[in-house]
C-alpha cells in the first residue's frame, strides 16, 4: 500500500606464518623440529592416525560478480507523443533534452513533422533522463535513457486541467500523488491547475524530470519516481498563483523519500 502523507509545513584463514631457527643443522635437531610439528599437526586434528588422507575443510565458492550493465547507445531516437481524450498523437516542434539525472542542459533536438526526434553524440556511461519541454505541455512520468529507442508521453496543460490525466499514458510505478487543496468553510476543496514538478536535483531546478498540473478535483500523478541514489535528494515542487503555502511562500516544497509509491497531499492558502 503506498505510504499516505497531509503536509502543512510553515517553513519550506589467512595462514599464519611461523618461522624456526634450527642451530648447528645436527640430526637430533631436526628431529625434534619436526617431532613438534607432528604433535602440533595432531593436536589441531589436521593428521589421522587411522590411515585416512587428511581432508581440507569445504569452502563455498566466491560469488559470481553481477554483470556489467549494457552500454547506453552514443544516439537515440523516438517519437514525441501529446496524449489527449481522443489517444495519442506525434507532437511537432518539441525541444527534447537528453542530459544526466540531476541536471539539464541546451536542447539537442526539435520533433520533426511526424512527432520524431534524433540526439547524436551522447557521452557512454552516464545515467541519463530525457525529456520534452514544449510550452504549454507537461510529462508526468520520468523517462530514463535506457535503450536507443525512447519515446515521450506529454499532456496538454489545458488537458490536464480539465480532464486530468488521459488513460492513454504509459505509466510505471513508483507513482507520487496526491491532492492539492484549500481549506474553506465547506470543508477542503480541490485547486485545479496548480503546477506539481519533481525535482531530481534536490529543490536546485537543474532536474525538473517530471511536471504536471492538478485536474478539477486538485489531484495530481507523477510516475517512475525510482530511487536512484540522487546526490541532493528529491524535492517535490507545488505553485498555483494566486496561492501561497503556510510560510507565505509563492510555492511550497517538501523533500520525498522515493523508491516507494506514496500519497501527499498539499494545502496552498489564497493571498
Amino acid at each position: 500500500m503506498p505510504n499516505s502523507t497531509n503536509v502543512r509545513t510553515r517553513s519550506s584463514a589467512s595462514n599464519r606464518g611461523y618461522s624456526g631457527r634450527v642451530e648447528g643443522g645436527g640430526p637430533a635437531t631436526f628431529r625434534l623440529v619436526v617431532l613438534g610439528v607432528v604433535v602440533i599437526l595432531g593436536f589441531t586434528g589436521t593428521a589421522c592416525d587411522d590411515g585416512r588422507s587428511p581432508t581440507m575443510p569445504s569452502q563455498s565458492p566466491p560469488p559470481s560478480p553481477a554483470p556489467p550493465p549494457p552500454p547506453l547507445p552514443s544516439t537515440v531516437t523516438g517519437v514525441v507523443y501529446e496524449h489527449t481524450s481522443a489517444g495519442p498523437r506525434p507532437l511537432a516542434g518539441a525541444p527534447i533534452d537528453v542530459s544526466g539525472e540531476e541536471v539539464s542542459s541546451t536542447y539537442k533536438a526539435i520533433s520533426d513533422d511526424n512527432g520524431r526526434y534524433v540526439v547524436t553524440d551522447l557521452v557512454p556511461g552516464q545515467r541519463l533522463k530525457a525529456v520534452a519541454e514544449k510550452r504549454g505541455y507537461r510529462q508526468p512520468c520520468r523517462t530514463p535513457v535506457a535503450g536507443a529507442v525512447i519515446d515521450l508521453h506529454v499532456v496538454s496543460d489545458s488537458v490536464l486541467t480539465t480532464n486530468g490525466l488521459p488513460a492513454s499514458v504509459p505509466t510505471t510505478e513508483p507513482f507520487l500523488s496526491g491532492r492539492v487543496y484549500e481549506q474553506t468553510s465547506e470543508g477542503p476543496r480541490g485547486i485545479p491547475g496548480a503546477i506539481v514538478v519533481g525535482d531530481f536535483s534536490g529543490g536546485f531546478g537543474w532536474a525538473p524530470s517530471a511536471t504536471t498540473m492538478t485536474d478539477p478535483s486538485g489531484r495530481y500523478l507523477l510516475c517512475n519516481m525510482q530511487d536512484i541514489g540522487l546526490r541532493f535528494g528529491f524535492l517535490l515542487n507545488v505553485n498555483k498563483p494566486g496561492f501561497v503555502s503556510a510560510s507565505g511562500a509563492e510555492f511550497f516544497d517538501v523533500r520525498v523519500d522515493l523508491g516507494m509509491s506514496r500519497t501527499i497531499d498539499v494545502e496552498l492558502f489564497r493571498k
